[in-house]
């Protein structure tokens, strides 16, 4: 169950990267924060749709609970 986040993550990046972009292989903090801009900001935003996609997960299972 933990690998759907990261494969709306993984899904969301590819949709949002420009042709031929590269990630650096670590995304912690500092390799983020050193990215250009736009990819970044891309980043950031398949990254906010994998926590909400983990959010919705977790509280369908709270209702169940």
């Amino acid at each position: 169950m933990a690998s759907a986040p990261l494969q709306v993550l993984q899904s969301g990046l590819m949709d949002r990267l420009p042709q031929g972009a590269e990630l650096p292989h670590e995304l912690n903090p500092a390799a983020i924060h050193r990215l250009p801009e736009a990819l970044r900001l891309d980043y950031l935003d398949a990254f906010g749709s994998a926590i909400h996609a983990v959010f919705l997960l977790a509280a369908s299972i709270m209702v169940l609970a």
